[in-house]
């Protein structure tokens, strides 16, 4: 089991020219990452194989998030999201991610989860920075459902799905 570091406040760059791609148990557990993805999140491939993606989950990326995700891949639907990671040495970095599965022809049960990910627009970052860090802080302050309830009024205020809301910030 890996240590997390403390975060730093500093961004480490994302080469919008690389492919960055990784393959997870069902449980989120790494089974294989490409070489870019191994070098953003700073660790050697020997360590982060078998850890959980959580090891590089930024502490600001809400975890209504998080949970938000595993529900649409348990469902077998494909989702999209864009979080903020954070790499061994303490740098964070932002990834627009796209996730897809595996299905076992026997079972029909997912097998095996698939992250694609590439660079975010800056203006997608700044602006789900300040949206994540007030989720955040409503899930520290009080608790994950409260967040939920907050995240779900929002939405409906807006006139928004989940997938609509992040659909504003996907670059295509």
């Amino acid at each position: 089991m890996i240590n997390r570091p403390e975060p730093l406040d500093k961004e480490k760059h994302v080469a919008n020219t690389k492919s960055i791609m990784c393959k997870t148990d069902t449980d989120g557990h790494i089974e294989y990452a490409n070489e870019y993805f191994v070098e953003l999140a700073g660790y050697d491939e020997g360590e982060i194989m078998g850890e959980s993606l959580d090891i590089i989950s930024h502490p600001e990326t809400p975890k209504l998030i998080s949970k938000y995700i595993w529900e649409q891949i348990n469902k077998k639907h494909k989702v999209y999201a864009i979080i903020k990671y954070l790499s061994k040495s303490g740098h964070f970095y932002w990834l627009q991610l796209k996730f897809d599965y595996k299905v076992s022809e026997v079972t029909r049960e997912v097998i095996n989860i698939y992250l694609y990910a590439s660079v975010p627009s800056r203006n997608a970052i700044l602006e789900l920075e300040k949206f994540y860090k007030k989720l955040t802080k409503i899930e520290t302050e009080s608790n994950l459902e409260i967040a939920k309830k907050y995240f779900n009024g929002y939405l409906e205020n807006s006139n928004l799905t989940y997938d609509s809301f992040i659909e504003k910030y996907l670059q295509t």
